[in-house]
């Protein structure tokens, strides 16, 4: 983590030296690119402006030379200038002589102001060549042009023209224009020396300027002294005097402005080369930052790469929440331990260990306290086991724990240690959580000799202890194998039957109090192992409803009962039993609905009998189901009363026609009983007050009938009076319409016809 930190520290440094040595550079290359154009305008103009030295002179034409140039330099900057029309006026105009120099004059200066302001020459006075940028592309060609009109003008004047008052004037005027040229620049390049403060502007460039302005001036006071003879009268010569024809003084200004242009030129060159210096360090330092956080990077990543391995290698071997030995890797040291077992001797247990209860935390409490929970008892387990042992999790709420080595007693001793440290509770954001946990233990060389084996008896003991109750340990033996063998052939009979409804009903009638007349039957689900044998309801319906293939063989059920009613006599009644599961799904009202009609029996005749532990599963929607059937007509039976843990309570809080009594109650043992037999009757008489009928269940002899006759019971049910009738032995069954059978409440041997619709 803290080379993290120092690598983060200098990443951070180093990546805004990137960005802002980028920016410097870009900057930089601007900047670059502005003198460069400077250069290219400088280049132009030192083309250009020397054409104004001949202009106006008929007898020095433009110099070849310098119109060759002037045209080879054109052609490479007009399309960077975009100058093009403007050059092609320049170069027409010189070459013909019949244009007017004064037109030609004007283009030459359109088209160095063009250059000037196009090559950013004058844009910013911050550069220390902007002021000499000033001199040469405005003062300069200024007094060049000021000169050449003042020789003309003084050159006409020669000629004695009528008007010499006008020319007079035109001479003034034009003197002083010259020396306002002159003076502008004097100015600029005054300034042009004071900013040049490294001295890098010549002596020898000072002295050109100044020999230049010099006799300039000295052109300037010739041209007063024209204009005062004329004032005199006509123009005269004197040997003393002789008016300048600014030839002189034009090519004195062009090489001084020559001069000033080499001095630019060195002036950009050095500003370019401190700009590309700048710009070459700004880079490369941007450069080294780059590479520092290219390397931190790739150091970085493979530093993550390094441990995302390690993380995918550990993760493949454990458990992410709980971060013990997932199942593949706990069956691989299980693997290798049973390898060097039998190499050098020595033996290990293997203790399987579920968390009783834990999907109720989950679901009350949220999935985020069971993974809390999850990460307590691995702590707890590792707490508890030796170094060489091994502690893994299977998945959801299972772990297992494979103790090396062991002595006699320790595997017993290690067990319990389990269940006594998982009973403390666990103590959940300040709130106690308490859970208990069931253990199985299978030992090397006595309950398996592999991986598979041991595991799987491993978990036959785990089954073993939770279905003696939980909380405890058990260790593994045969009868548990056997006993899974058999749940696990049930298992696969249930699916089969179920998927091909291989079962069958039995109709066990029940009778009145007095044992002569049946009142209605009860359907009853049969189902055969596959060989012929039957298989007890109370072993294969549990299955089935583990299975979640209770609501299809339900269905199944009400149809076949219906269609059977329609052979009975039509005051009877058919009973069928309604598991808890079938009210959950919501779905029974639309099953019996559909069985009412495709049989067409009266909704009355189907009695619908609903075990205690159905009402106690979700009081709202059973009742709300329950009045849904009563809306349709089907009477409701509570079976199996005083088996559960409802009471009386449920009689009068759900809408029961009958109530069945459990045949627990008419034991031998507790029938003698005064209690039972008081507990009975206040049942019955509880029922009778709420307008409920009684059926008592299981009467298995005459003295039982003859009590719960005296009991004032309404309906009987049990061997005694009736076994089941198989389906198919029914029509049979009902033929009968008189059968002898001793009355309830007679001597034994007297005989009593029992009518079946009575």
């Amino acid at each position: 983590m803290t080379k993290y930190r120092f690598l983060l520290v200098v990443a951070l440094l180093a990546v805004p030296s990137i960005v802002f040595g980028w920016l410097f550079v870009s900057q930089s290359q601007k900047a670059i690119s502005f003198a460069m154009s400077e250069r290219a305008g400088v280049e132009y103009l030192r083309a250009a402006i020397p054409l104004l030295e001949n202009l106006g002179n008929e007898s020095a034409p433009a110099d070849l030379l310098r119109l060759a140039r002037f045209d080879a330099v054109r052609v490479e900057l007009d399309p960077l200038f975009g100058t093009g029309p403007l050059s092609n006026a320049v170069k027409f105009a010189l070459r013909d002589q019949r244009v007017d120099p004064e037109a030609i004059r004007y283009a030459l200066l359109a088209l160095i102001s063009t250059i000037s302001d196009r090559s950013g020459l004058t844009v910013d006075p911050e550069i220390d060549s902007y002021y000499l940028i000033q001199t040469m592309v405005f003062a300069t060609p200024q007094v060049i042009a000021s000169v050449d009109a003042l020789a003309q003008l003084m050159s006409s004047t020669q000629a004695v023209p009528p008007a010499l008052s006008q020319n007079a004037s035109s001479l003034f005027l034009e003197t002083m224009r010259l020396e306002d040229a002159l003076a502008g620049m004097r100015r600029t390049y005054t300034r042009a020396l004071a900013a040049n403060k490294d001295n890098s502007l010549e002596r020898s460039l000072s002295t050109k300027v100044e020999l230049a302005m010099r006799s300039i001036h000295l052109m300037s006071i010739s041209g007063h002294k024209v204009r005062a003879n004329l004032l005199e009268g006509q123009f005269r010569k004197s040997e003393n005097f002789v008016p300048s024809d600014g030839k002189d003084e034009k090519k004195l200004a062009v090489q001084a402005w020559e001069a000033m242009s080499t001095s630019l030129e060195r002036l950009i060159e050095q500003r370019l080369e401190s700009l590309r210096g700048h710009r070459n360090l700004a880079l490369l330092l941007s450069s080294i930052a780059a590479v520092v956080v290219f390397f931190i990077g790739l150091s970085v990543f493979r530093s993550l790469i390094v441990e995302l391995d390690q993380k995918i290698v550990f993760l493949a071997h454990h458990d992410a929440m709980t971060r013990l030995k997932n199942r593949a890797a706990f069956s691989e040291e299980m693997s290798e331990l049973i390898e060097k077992v039998q190499e050098n001797g020595g033996g290990f247990a293997i203790h399987a260990v579920d968390l009783d209860g834990f999907k109720t935390v989950n679901d009350a409490l949220g999935h985020h306290v069971g993974d809390q929970v999850l990460q307590d008892v691995a702590v707890r387990l590792l707490r508890l086991v030796s170094n060489g042992d091994i502690v893994g999790r299977r998945g959801g709420d299972e772990f297992v724990i494979l103790q090396n080595g062991y002595a006699a007693g320790t595997v017993d001793s290690l067990a319990n240690r389990i269940l006594t440290t998982l009973r403390d509770p666990f103590i959940i954001s300040g709130k106690p959580v308490g859970l208990t946990a069931s253990v199985g233990t299978a030992i090397f060389g006595y309950h398996g000799d592999t991986e598979t084996k041991l595991t799987q008896s491993a978990d036959f003991a785990l089954d073993e202890a939770k279905r003696l109750g939980k909380d405890r340990a058990c260790v593994f033996d045969a009868k548990m194998e056997a006993e899974q063998r058999r749940k696990v052939a049930l298992e696969e009979r249930v699916r089969e039957a179920a998927a091909r409804l291989q079962f069958s009903l039995a109709y066990q009638p029940q009778y009145s109090a007095d044992g002569l007349a049946i009142t209605g039957f009860e359907a009853l689900l049969r189902m055969d192992d596959g060989d012929g044998n039957p298989v007890s309801p109370v072993a294969f319906i549990p299955v089935l409803e583990s299975l979640d293939l209770i609501g299809d063989v339900g269905r199944w059920v009400l149809q076949q009962a219906c269609k059977t009613a329609t052979l009975l006599p039509p005051d009877v009644l058919i009973a069928v039993n309604v598991s808890p599961l079938q009210l959950s799904k919501g779905k029974l009202v639309d099953d019996v609905s559909i069985a009412l009609s495709h049989s067409g029996i009266s909704p009355a005749r189907l009695q619908l009998e609903i075990t205690e532990s159905a009402v106690l599963a979700d009081t709202t929607v059973v009742l709300d189901e329950l009045n849904e059937l009563k809306a349709i007509g089907v009477s409701i039976a509570m079976d199996d009363f005083g088996t559960g843990y409802s009471g009386l309570s449920s009689l009068w809080k759900f809408p029961f026609d009958k109530v069945k009594i459990d045949k627990s109650f008419l034991s031998d043992r507790t029938i003698r009983g005064r209690h039972a037999l008081d507990t009975v009757g206040a049942i019955i008489d509880f029922a009778h007050t709420l307008s409920m009928a009684v059926t008592v269940e299981g009467i298995e002899t005459q003295v039982q009938a003859r009590k719960m006759q005296e009991l004032r019971c309404d309906q009987l049910q049990g061997f005694y009076l009736s076994k089941p009738v198989p389906e198919a032995d029914l029509t049979a069954f009902l033929s009968q319409s008189f059968t002898q059978r001793t009355p309830v409440s007679a001597t034994q041997g007297s005989g009593r016809r029992v009518s079946v619709n009575a």
